[in-house]
């Protein structure tokens, strides 16, 4: 048995971007506070011309669940985020957009509670707060 061949990730979860060196990292804090460890994060960088590569890299030197992948040119969203699909190791996909940030630390866990209860749901949602550049939330 070949013991270098890790056991999948139970939820994989893409991070899309393009030129948000000042947002990703926060976004990518906000998936690691998550009581679900269980994950691997893929950052999708769709040929960013800010400092976004320089960000993450900072972030996966401490933790190899994250993945930094980037394209040599800008994709769009839906092709970057199916390049995501297809690299997703997970059973579960979650969609973190590198200018949000997921405020409840148990998503993850109920989200994925809920699809393995039942089995006839095929995807889940939640609300969404609005934070301004201050931090106040609408």
């Amino acid at each position: 048995m070949d013991t270098n061949i890790t056991k999948p990730p139970l939820v994989t979860i893409l991070v899309a971007t393009y030129n948000r060196a000042h947002y990703v990292g926060a976004a990518i804090e906000s998936a690691q506070s998550q009581s679900l460890r269980d994950w691997e994060l893929l950052v999708l960088d769709d040929a960013s011309t800010d400092n976004t590569e320089e960000v993450v890299k900072g972030i996966t030197s401490t933790d190899s669940r994250i993945i930094y992948v980037k394209h040599p040119q800008n994709k769009g969203i839906a092709e970057n985020r199916n390049a995501g699909l297809a690299l997703a190791r997970g059973q579960y996909i979650a969609i973190l957009d590198s200018d949000d940030l997921w405020t409840d630390d148990h998503k993850l866990e109920k989200q994925v509670a809920h699809l393995a209860a039942h089995p006839d749901c095929v995807a889940v949602g939640t609300f969404v707060s609005v934070i301004d550049e201050n931090g106040a939330t609408t």
